[in-house]
Formats: structure tokens, sequence, C-alpha cells
């Protein structure tokens, strides 16, 4: 395997680079990486310098395309632009599968200094980054959770990367996951390692317990997304949440489907990825 080829594996999600390797886009993605080939990615401090965001701090490699979208605030707009129709004032937020707390820092700024964000984010070398971004901008209502939200209060296998910056440490995934493709390519073709990681059920929260709301749920746990709703079943029917979620596989969509249908939910798709990824909105009736 020649040095590029091998940059390009470890430098993309897998659920990407199964597809760009057997298609025109590998041969017109080459151009590109070739401008960082060989650089070292050593994350820095970048301000934001427009937008909503304006003045925030975020530490990563500036230079990548996941990495620059965010400092332009391009990242998941199709996300952004239809949560912001909502009045988050003083809400809560829950961002389960925060990557390095970029969605989290965003829902802060919209619930305002009485509202809350709770970050889920089993991958330790994220929830850590996280954290340091919080640091960073002095942010008081996020709190950082680094466990995995399931059906179940126990522990589990975790499959992760340490690579913030190439990208890869966004697509880890607990052992019971739906994932897109098989998990032993995971291992065995990206380098993904094991480590076991602590699951918990919404519905069995400390929050939750307490009679904390929950006003909206951000859901992006790489084919998990099933496991996350059947652990929160009751709060969603209860309390009634806005629920964005990025399904990654057909079953996964099957049983969120039908949960909606059981809870009287609507929904909106506000994305479709080119690799069979959906984002949904799903809101009561």
């Amino acid at each position: 395997m020649n040095k590029f080829y091998k940059f390009a594996q470890l430098s993309t999600p897998p659920f990407l680079f199964k597809i760009i390797k057997n298609s025109f886009v590998y041969k017109k993605s080459k151009p590109a990486l070739k401008k960082i080939f060989g650089t070292k990615l050593i994350p820095v401090w970048n301000q934001i310098p427009s937008g909503i965001l304006k003045g925030m701090w975020l530490y990563m490699y500036p230079k990548g395309d996941w990495q620059e979208k965010m400092l332009e605030e391009s990242y998941d707009k199709e996300l952004f632009d239809a949560i912001r129709k909502y009045n988050l004032e003083g809400k809560t937020i829950y961002d389960i599968g925060s990557h390095i707390g970029y969605h989290s820092i965003f829902f802060s700024k919209l619930v305002g200094s009485k509202g809350s964000v709770l970050a889920f984010e089993p991958n330790p070398f994220n929830a850590k980054r996280i954290q340091e971004n919080i640091d960073k901008n002095q942010i008081a209502n996020i709190k950082v959770y680094n466990l995995a939200l399931s059906s179940e209060n126990s522990e589990t296998e975790f499959l992760f990367s340490d690579n913030i910056e190439s990208g890869t440490s966004s697509g880890g995934f607990i052992e019971e996951s739906d994932t897109l493709y098989e998990k032993t390519g995971y291992e065995t073709d990206i380098g993904f390692q094991r480590m076991k990681v602590l699951t918990k059920k919404i519905d069995d929260l400390e929050e939750i317990r307490n009679g904390k709301k929950v006003d909206v749920m951000k859901i992006d746990v790489e084919g998990a997304e099933s496991l996350v709703l059947d652990g929160a079943m009751d709060t969603i029917k209860s309390q009634k949440p806005v629920i964005l979620i990025e399904i990654h596989s057909i079953s996964n969509m099957y049983c969120f489907l039908d949960m909606l249908k059981k809870i009287n939910y609507t929904y909106e798709l506000l994305k479709r990825e080119p690799d069979g990824r959906h984002l949904i909105l799903a809101k009561p009736v």
C-alpha cells in the first residue's frame, strides 16, 4: 500500500473510505489530499470569525474539510437551521454523541445562560477535547458525561479511534450498534480499538429522575439510535422533546419510524447523505 493510499485510509471515516476507494471520487480527491499529504495534523486554537459563534474558540487541526466547515459555521447547517426556528431560551438540550463539542457550544448559545446542555460522549479522547473547548470559552451551561446512552444501565465494549484531527474519532460505536458496514472492518482496515464503557438509559438519568425536563435530543450515535430511543421511551412519551437524529441503517430507520407512530410524532427529512445516512427532525403532532 503506498503512502498516499494509507494516508487517505487513515484520514477518512470508514463509511466514507469504502465508498471513495471504489468510485471516481477517489481519483478526484487525490489533488486535494496531496495538499496536506505529509503534514502532521497538529491541533491549535482557532477562533470562529463570524456568525452566532463569533469569537468562540475550537481546539483542532484547522485545514480539514469538517474543521473548515465548523470555522465558517456551515457544518451540519441543515440541523442548525432547523433547530433555530424554535425558541430555545432557557431550555435543555441533550447532545448525544458530542464529538469535540461543536454542537454543544452552538446549543449553549441558543439556550442562553438560563438553559443547559448535557453532552454525552463515550470516547474519552473526544470528551477531553470537549472539556478543553468548554474551559477555553468559559462556558458555564454545558455538562459533559463520558458514557454511552443505550437501552440498559450496564457496561459494554466500545470501538473507537483516538485520532481526533483525522475525523475518525467521530465514528466510534458501542458493540450492540447496527453499523453501516461490518464491525470487523473498523478494526482490521481502519485500526479502531476496543475499550469498556458505561451505558445508561436516559429514563434513569439523575436529571430526569429529579424532574428536569429535556426539550431537545440531538442523537448521532453511529448505529445505536434504536438503543438510545429504547432507553428514553418514558421520557419521550411524558416530555415530548424535539428529536434531531442521524439514522445509520435500515433497521434503525424502521425502529425509529415505528416508534414515531406509537407516540404520535411527525417527522421531516433534513438531509440524506450519499452513503445512506439520514438526518431527521421529529416532533410531537
